[in-house]
């Protein structure tokens, strides 16, 4: 009994300090015409739904001029169940190379989108992203000593009511 303590301990120390695997999230292609919700140019985020906390980070590339107006929901930005909650003033802009790029951090589950329209010719609305999704780390607070003389006190007891039943 234990040993199954012991085990089960451990596992749960190994399991805390586990690493979270990171997404790349890569696209490239050519926007379509117009700055209207049906020309604009949608990437899904390949996040689950249940997924815990998040950060989204990358940069975003285009050949030509980002459309900054359009209609309701066309609006350049990133798109929380089709609501804009990171628009243009929260990605940083590089005027001599048309590169728009961002650190979200801890975004919360649900269906992300990054929408945004390119004016031009056929040749200038092109696009690339290069981005990664990783979980969200969380600080784990430094226990007080009180926590672990109530971690040992708690085992101590489960170890004596394990002896107590063997008998």
């Amino acid at each position: 009994m234990i040993k199954k303590m012991m085990l089960l301990l451990v596992g749960l120390l190994l399991s805390l300090n586990a690493k979270a695997t990171i997404v790349a999230f890569d696209e490239a292609g050519i926007d379509d015409n117009g700055a209207s919700l049906a020309a604009t140019t949608i990437l899904e985020l390949p996040v689950s739904s249940t997924a815990t906390a998040f950060n989204f980070a990358g940069t975003l590339d285009l050949v030509g001029n980002l459309n900054k107006g359009g209609g309701t929901g066309a609006e350049f930005g990133l798109y929380l169940n089709g609501i804009i909650l990171k628009d243009i003033n929260q990605f940083s802009e590089n005027n001599t190379t048309n590169a728009y790029t961002f650190d979200f951090k801890n975004l919360v589950s649900g269906n992300y989108a990054l929408r945004f329209n390119v004016d031009g010719g056929p040749i200038v609305r092109r696009y690339s992203l290069e981005s990664s999704i990783s979980p969200a780390s969380f600080t784990t607070p430094v226990p007080e000593p009180e926590s672990y003389a109530l971690l040992m006190a708690g085992l101590g007891l489960m170890v004596a009511i394990a002896k107590r039943t063997a008998k």
